[in-house]
């Protein structure tokens, strides 16, 4: 009987402790030519040119997506790699000035929704 109540408990715990997977941020780096100083520029290409790809995809979607589509970045005339969680872009000779950041979805704005009950509604409680 111990031994049944151990096992109900122990059962009881893993169904009751939610699990949930950690999606670790995408990183970029940018390595400017030591020659030209439009890094923002270049990072403002990258971060559109990542906002286009993960479109519509879930966070955890998104390493396969950009490595997919490393061709892409290299339409733009730089050299693109992807390791671990990192987008390295070197642009010319690489030498130059530096950007790191991580990557953010733009959220879309939605209006706000509030919730309505009718017992509130019909004492004339609830704001409006």
């Amino acid at each position: 009987m111990k031994r049944f109540l151990i096992f109900v408990s122990i059962y009881t715990l893993f169904l009751c402790i939610p699990i949930k997977a950690d999606i670790p941020d995408i990183k970029y780096k940018i390595f400017a030519d030591s020659q030209e100083g439009k890094v923002y520029e270049h990072k403002e290409e990258v971060l559109s040119l990542l906002d286009y790809l993960c479109k519509s995809v879930d966070q955890d979607s998104y390493k396969t997506v950009i490595k997919d589509k490393l061709d892409l970045f290299e339409r733009l005339g730089v050299n693109a790699s992807f390791k671990g969680n990192t987008l390295y872009i070197s642009v010319g000779d690489g030498k130059g000035k530096r950007i790191n950041g991580t990557y953010k979805q733009k959220n879309t704005c939605y209006e706000e929704v509030k919730p309505k009950s009718k017992i509130l509604e019909m004492l004339g409680i609830q704001d409006e």
